[in-house]
């Protein structure tokens, strides 16, 4: 879960994208029928339909983004070379011509299809949470419809923020890989439960549907907090609980779901079991550290996030998170040496340079203080970009 505390400033904005779209909600409804094996029962259908309908949506959502970057950057690239001819008519200059290296650029912008590598389906599913709008089982076929709704700069926004945040995305890729498992194996076993059908076949086949339906729920409860949808992100984690009790992952979901709805003695229980389970893992550590934090204990929290460090000593965020609460204690020499590490491990984090320069104006350095947030403001941070704007302080390039 996302862990980067920001100083100063009411919440955490995600970061804009390098391609924006224009900003238009689209909805995608649509079906997938699952035929039943002797082996299913209504729930081990319905997981194996949700399953199905819900890569369907995702892959439908995935193409329209596709569609989206690549009309926008075809414009960007049109409008970059109308001024790029412009400044060279107002200069007196004629297009260079012959130039392999120019050719070759223009050549890389002449792509029908743009979408960063990166930007992958399993990225998608953890911001685009899929609802069920309506089911029919008959014993043979469980036919599902479900939906999503989401408008184009949102969907860029939160992937331009999972992108950038490694933690996150390997998360969101080590449950995608989970999913992918756990449909194989249900597959195998179906094939084999259906040519020799027994209890035994039979209580697996059950068993592995739930550990399915597990993953498939903290998927669910990880987009609907993507959303800020917190009371239905708790119950999706839950429900992951219920049928799966021993990972800490379910855990700190719920935990950072609770941490931003300000239930931080819920928050606080998740994250100790978090802890419990995982003991050497540091963003347990530093997601705990944050509600200790939050919860006005200081102390407590310095105490995680020298665990976190300890445990990786490349943890930028720790160091991140360090240096706010270093802040807040007024320890501003300390603050500013954890910020700088953090940036020195992880340059990409606007909210890192804000909170660096939110010290250097205690200290009265205006200077670096307004450069600092200049840098999260060319970044792509809503918030910097405001402030500077308010200002009338020219911050774009």
């Amino acid at each position: 879960m996302k862990t980067n505390k920001i100083l100063a400033l009411a919440s955490l904005f995600m970061f804009a994208a390098t391609i924006q779209a224009s900003a238009v909600e689209k909805t995608y409804e649509k079906e997938a029928v699952y035929h039943a094996v002797k082996t299913d029962t209504e729930l081990t259908a319905r997981i194996m339909a949700i399953e199905e309908v819900s890569k369907i949506i995702i892959q439908a959502a995935f193409e329209d983004l596709k569609k989206d970057l690549s009309a926008e950057f075809a414009k960007q690239v049109k409008t970059a070379k109308a001024a790029k001819e412009a400044e060279k008519k107002k200069r007196g200059k004629k297009a260079a011509k012959g130039k392999a290296g120019e050719k070759a650029r223009e050549k890389s912008h002449e792509v029908k299809e743009y979408v960063p590598p990166s930007y992958t389906p399993a990225l998608m599913a953890g911001i685009l949470p899929v609802e069920v709008t309506s089911v029919n089982w008959d014993g043979k076929d469980y036919v599902i419809h479900a939906r999503t709704s989401a408008d184009s700069e949102e969907i860029l926004s939160n992937l331009r923020s999972l992108n950038g945040d490694k933690d996150e995305k390997k998360l969101l890729l080590e449950f995608s890989e989970k999913i992918a498992s756990k449909t194989a194996a249900l597959d195998a076993l179906r094939k084999d439960a259906e040519s020799a059908p027994d209890e035994k076949k039979s209580a697996e086949y059950a068993a592995t549907a739930n550990g399915l339906s597990a993953l498939e729920f903290f998927i669910e409860g990880y987009a609907n907090g993507t959303l800020v949808h917190l009371k239905v992100a708790v119950a999706s984690f839950s429900k992951a609980i219920e049928l799966v009790n021993d990972d800490p992952a379910f855990y700190t979901g719920r935990g950072y779901a609770y941490e931003n709805m300000g239930q931080f003695k819920l928050a606080l229980e998740d994250y100790n079991r978090a802890v419990e389970m995982d003991p050497k893992n540091p963003a347990c550590y530093n997601n705990r550290g944050n509600v200790h934090d939050s919860m006005g204990k200081h102390d407590l929290a310095i105490d995680d996030y020298d665990k976190a460090i300890e445990l990786d000593q490349k943890n930028a965020k720790a160091y991140s998170n360090r240096g706010t609460t270093y802040s807040e204690q007024g320890n501003y020499q300390k603050a500013l040496e954890d910020f700088n590490k953090s940036i020195e491990l992880d340059p990409n984090v606007a909210v890192v340079y804000v909170n660096r320069g939110v010290v250097y104006n205690k200290r009265e350095d205006s200077t670096r203080a307004y450069e600092d947030l200049m840098r999260a403001a060319r970044m792509g941070l809503k918030d910097a970009q405001d402030i500077l704007d308010n200002q009338h302080i020219k911050w774009r390039d």
